[in-house]
């Protein structure tokens, strides 16, 4: 997981100090068609709050039982969401100045669906495989690039907004699980 996080840190400058943050939206602009906009638009939705505040009240109560994942996905997803919206108060970079097929009314850095998606993904693949011992990484990695990539398809994020997104998401919830999850698996293992 460190590894996967550096990465995305380490390759953002790189975009970000280069023409490329915006020659990849460009590039993108070239291939939009409607079955592209409807699958970015999907994910735009599951990464939205429309989604994931119902997926995790639902979440909570059905696996209310289940410690310490019932109260740290929700509440984990809930303060990536906050710590997203404080940094792009910090940063306050404007959104890319190209023809985009979503309104956005925040700042652009960090990608907020990238990064509460990542934290958000993470943490429930975590309890994914902690509970029935089943792993999805695949998958999940799969989901958090389309999450990304659909922002930059959307015309309302540059590369680096959802490279360093992402890397703040999976950081947020890996230390979230390392001190409150881990926590919680030391305690319940004592002889």
């Amino acid at each position: 997981m460190k590894t996967i996080i550096l990465v995305l840190l380490l390759s953002s400058p790189f975009f970000y100090l280069t023409s490329l943050d915006l020659r990849v939206l460009e590039g993108l602009l070239a291939i939009r068609n409607p079955a592209f906009t409807l699958l970015a638009f999907l994910f735009a939705f599951l990464g939205s709050w429309r989604f994931l505040v119902p997926f995790n009240l639902l979440f909570a109560f059905f696996f209310r039982k289940k410690k310490p994942f019932a109260l740290l996905i929700p509440l984990g997803t809930l303060s990536c969401w906050v710590l997203n919206h404080l940094i792009k108060e910090l940063i306050q970079r404007q959104r890319p100045p190209i023809v985009t097929l979503a309104i956005e009314n925040s700042f652009s850095f960090p990608s907020g669906h990238a990064m509460v998606s990542s934290c958000f993904i993470l943490l429930l693949l975590i309890f994914i495989k902690k509970t029935w011992d089943k792993d999805f990484l695949v998958p999940a990695v799969i989901y958090i690039g389309l999450m990304a990539l659909s922002r930059l398809y959307l015309g309302v994020h540059y590369p680096s907004d959802v490279l360093v997104g992402s890397a703040l998401g999976l950081a947020y919830a890996w230390a979230l699980y390392q001190y409150f999850g881990g926590k919680y698996d030391r305690s319940n293992h004592k002889g």
